[in-house]
């Protein structure tokens, strides 16, 4: 029984990796395919797209909804008065990006004003100012996104200013 598993899981490994170098297109087909029917019954139907994108701008931009730690998606869509369902497809098709990078992106760019601008303050304190909840976090995101870490960020930032 193992035996045979195991060779149908070996020719299974080979077939998929042959495929894969024999049409590369079809994976990314496939995955097409998939968010298609993800979203062929659309949440967003009879939605005033210009309204939610204007007011979750507003709450992002203006009151900084980002810094809260513990803000989620139906939280979020709450105060958007849309469903969870629709806030996640409305970034997911309109931003083009998930919640959690769609925060992440304010959050960093409000963390690197922050660095920058006030060499004095602590990079932990900044960290949680902006909304993440741990540091770990914050360096990794922060990373992920500019390419360097909060400190070496810092550092750069006041040799430019000299």
């Amino acid at each position: 029984l193992f035996v045979t598993g195991g060779n149908v899981l070996a020719v299974l490994m080979i077939s998929v990796f042959l495929g894969y170098n024999r049409y590369p297109d079809f994976l990314q087909l496939l995955k097409t395919q998939i968010e298609k029917q993800r979203y062929e019954k659309s949440y967003l139907t009879g939605v005033d797209i210009q309204g939610v994108n204007e007011r979750l701008m507003e709450l992002v931009e203006g009151e900084n909804i980002y810094r809260e730690s513990e803000l989620n998606l139906k939280t979020l869509a709450d105060r958007l008065s849309i469903t969870s369902h629709q806030l996640s497809q409305f970034l997911n098709e309109r931003v083009g990006l998930d919640f959690r990078s769609f925060l992440n992106t304010f959050r960093v760019r409000e963390a690197k004003r922050l660095l920058a601008e006030d060499p004095d303050k602590n990079i932990l304190e900044i960290c949680y100012e902006v909304g993440f909840g741990s540091k770990s976090t914050f360096n990794s995101v922060f990373k992920k996104e500019t390419g360097q870490t909060p400190r070496e960020f810092r550092d750069a930032a006041a040799l430019m200013k000299d």
